[in-house]
């Protein structure tokens, strides 16, 4: 009789511990693992869900141009810092702008395109300690293909059909499209970096003929030779000038 109610007592208690033990696994232990599981698919397949990151991302529909320092104006104009799902950022993803201001973009970084560290070099030494920023007017931006930041040769194209290499591989550093005055064929203005022999040149050369622009494709393409000789403009305009005096008499 003692045994058997030891027995009973037994399986009650066995009978106790595997409710107790359903009961954790029911509301507790299986609920949790449900929703670990949900919510770790949802990382996977909801972005709204999915844990994010600030990167910098290109807002400009034109984008940024190759070789093109990261300044201040152009964070504010071109770039914005915004939340991007761990899941969709690259590796070396630009998170705080401070890192890429003042470098030089080494490729053309288009709309919508999140940036990266490796798309930029440190500012090289493309100015010397005698240029300054000048405008000049020139009458093609090479079917709206240049841009600031590009490398370019500046021509000047005769009214003969023949030209000269004023100034070679230089970066505009601004551009300003759109037709400069109602009476003259200048296209756009281009802000660039230039010594004093440059300044004089460019201004020689742009009343002898219309300035122009080709693009480089690649910064380590060869600069051009620069075929503009002064002393001999200077000659031509002389010749001009007393022309247009002869005619005035």
């Amino acid at each position: 009789m003692l045994r058997e109610k030891s027995k009973l007592l037994f399986v009650i208690f066995v009978l106790i511990i595997l409710s107790g033990i359903f009961y954790y696994y029911e509301n507790y232990r299986i609920p949790n693992v449900i929703t670990n599981i949900t919510q770790e698919i949802k990382k996977e397949i909801d972005i709204n869900a999915m844990p994010k990151k600030l990167v910098a991302v290109v807002t400009n529909p034109q984008g940024i141009a190759k070789y093109t320092e990261i300044t201040q104006e152009i964070i504010d104009q071109k770039i914005i810092m915004t939340e991007i799902p761990i899941k969709f950022i690259p590796n070396g993803a630009v998170n705080n702008i401070q890192d890429v201001l003042g470098k030089i973009t080494k490729e053309e970084l288009r709309l919508g395109e999140q940036l990266i560290i490796d798309n930029f070099s440190k500012e090289e030494k493309w100015f010397d300690d005698f240029e300054r920023l000048k405008e000049f007017s020139i009458i093609s931006t090479v079917a709206n293909e240049l841009k600031s930041g590009n490398i370019v040769d500046i021509l000047v194209v005769y009214g003969n059909g023949d030209y000269d290499v004023v100034v070679s591989k230089v970066k505009i550093k601004n551009l300003i499209e759109g037709k400069i005055e109602d009476n003259s064929d200048s296209y756009a203005q281009i802000v660039i970096p230039v010594n004093e022999t440059q300044i004089r040149n460019l201004i020689a050369a742009d009343k002898l003929g219309d300035l122009t622009v080709r693009i480089y494709l690649d910064e380590s393409q060869k600069a051009s030779k620069e075929t503009f000789n002064y002393e001999k403009a200077k000659q031509q305009l002389r010749f001009v000038e007393a022309n247009e005096k002869g005619e005035d008499m």
